[in-house]
């Protein structure tokens, strides 16, 4: 029941998402990942690295919208993996111009100007390891700032 209400979720934003779009004359690529999982990576890192392929792909920049908090999130992550990391601000054409950026000064942003904030559905769901650090650590990690 769980994956189907998510690939609603994730249908359901990708279509607000072209919505959106269209109404604004914004040329939106979406594609959805279909190759299969190694046994030797997460499904995190898999998706992950199936994203960068497909932004790398391109020939032109591609902007993220990550934020202040998925650094924080990423750093927390690394570290617990023994590996602490910065999210940088390019990779390759892959550019993260919000990374200086807190999550609510980015939907006060889009609230005012009538932009729709969207929020993957999967990071609600525990058995990801990213869900358990923005869920039960980061409201424990802000108190300490």
């Amino acid at each position: 029941m769980m994956k189907k209400r998510f690939l609603e979720n994730k249908t359901s934003l990708i279509k607000k998402l072209k919505q959106y779009c269209e109404k604004n004359n914004i040329q939106l690529i979406a594609d959805y990942i279909s190759s299969t999982k190694p046994k030797d990576k997460s499904l995190e890192e898999h998706w992950r690295d199936e994203r960068y392929k497909c932004y790398h792909s391109f020939d032109f920049p591609v902007i993220t919208g990550h934020h202040l908090n998925d650094v924080i999130e990423w750093f927390l992550f690394s570290s617990l993996h023994g590996q602490g990391k910065l999210m940088p601000y390019k990779n390759q054409n892959v550019y993260r111009p919000f990374i200086s950026t807190s999550k609510r000064s980015l939907e006060d942003w889009c609230e005012r100007k009538d932009v729709p904030f969207m929020v993957d559905p999967g990071n609600t769901d525990r058995k990801f390891m990213r869900s358990i650090i923005r869920n039960d650590m980061m409201p424990h990690a802000r108190k300490v700032n």
